[in-house]
């Protein structure tokens, strides 16, 4: 259960060291969900842990409502928990490299369509540039995800080895 306080911590830490916002508090509300669940031996179901990532979210401040990050957040985990195997069905692909390619293409597709109504209401285009945008952004952002993890973490032994737990 150690382990999962310090996960915790560190969750929570990231979660402020980016400002508070909607969709970062709605990631980090599900991770300490799933995380607490699994160490208690739990199953843990999506729709479940996301729902009650907004219900806390709601109750602690019901004008994230109206907030699009949390309208397009939750829609785009929405969608892709919905629309997601239904797209990936459509093609079977046994190679690595273009099964991939048509997991980000997927990803994608059901995170746009889900979040397409908000978009176009809220800034009255859609955008028709997303998947050739996700292919090349996709495959850099785990790099990049490994690099500031690094930084992060070797910052937060610093903190440790100053302050300790």
């Amino acid at each position: 259960m150690g382990k999962v306080w310090h996960y915790c911590v560190v969750v929570m830490d990231i979660c402020f060291l980016v400002g508070l916002p909607p969709s970062v508090i709605r990631a980090v509300v599900m991770c300490m969900l799933m995380t607490a669940a699994r160490a208690a031996g739990e199953r843990t179901l999506s729709l479940n842990t996301l729902s009650v990532a907004a219900f806390f979210m709601l109750l602690y401040n019901p004008f994230y409502l109206f907030d699009t990050g949390f309208q397009l957040s939750f829609l785009a985990v929405l969608s892709i928990l919905f629309i997601y195997p239904v797209i990936s069905r459509c093609w079977r692909v046994r190679h690595p490299v273009p099964r991939y390619i048509w997991g980000i293409v997927a990803v994608s597709l059901a995170a746009q369509l889900g979040t397409a109504p908000v978009v176009i209401y809220k800034f009255a285009y859609f955008p028709v540039y997303f998947l050739p945008a996700n292919l090349i952004v996709a495959p850099f952002s785990a790099c990049y995800n490994l690099w500031i993890g690094s930084k992060f973490l070797s910052c937060l032994l610093l903190r440790y080895c100053i302050y300790g737990w």
